[in-house]
């Protein structure tokens, strides 16, 4: 056997510059000297389409500031990929602010540099606060209804309102069913919102629980 190269894929198109991103113990350094090692590699997607950026983003076992510092370091190598979205449509902010669970200091840095990003929907058309909602944090979820309040009135393609969304969320569900239905006390009453036939349509959060 021989050591793995910074130019090498794995069999999933992951070159040790995107493991690392998604590694939890990922480090400014070590991700600093893979890219000095091969600088392009920061522009290479895996198969579905993700970029350094995106697998760092989805990085939920990596410290906040850990992650902050190598976001920081990404950006100013290559501003464009804040913009670029994966093969199904999620840009950066998506995954941080869903399932890789980033704070808004997090987010905010994207938003920052593609304030935009807060009214893209990914394949599903679902907001960033949709994902926050269904997997991310209660205080994400706070600080993107600050930047775009009308979101919490949105439903994505799949007729899912924010508060639909989370009742999928394992660990701030609760706290974030509570902030919702302060600032949109009728949340609860909200149905699945969809055209297509579906059996789900019509269905309230509860349906969703049960």
């Amino acid at each position: 056997t021989r050591l793995a190269k910074s130019t090498d894929w794995d069999e999933c198109g992951n070159i040790p510059l995107h493991l690392v991103c998604r590694n939890p113990s990922a480090s400014l350094q070590i991700v600093k000297f893979l890219v000095e090692s091969w600088p392009g590699s920061i522009r290479e997607s895996t198969w579905d389409g993700c970029f350094p950026l995106h697998c760092l983003c989805q990085n939920s076992r990596l410290d906040d500031a850990a992650a902050l510092d190598i976001l920081k370091y990404l950006v100013r190598e290559d501003p464009t990929k804040v913009r670029e979205a994966h093969s199904q449509g999620n840009l950066p902010i998506h995954f941080a602010a869903g399932e890789g669970r980033k704070g808004p200091e997090f987010c905010d840095y994207l938003v920052n540099e593609f304030p935009e990003s807060i009214t893209v929907g990914c394949v599903n058309n679902m907001l960033p606060l949709q994902t926050a909602c269904s997997s991310g944090r209660l205080d994400t979820v706070k600080y993107l209804f600050e930047l775009y309040p009308e979101s919490v009135q949105l439903h994505s393609h799949r007729g899912y309102y924010p508060i639909h969304e989370t009742v999928f969320n394992r660990k701030d569900r609760l706290e974030i069913f509570d902030f919702l239905q302060t600032i949109d006390p009728g949340c609860l009453s909200k149905k699945v919102n969809i055209r297509d036939g579906s059996r789900f349509n019509g269905n309230l959060p509860l349906h969703a629980i049960l």
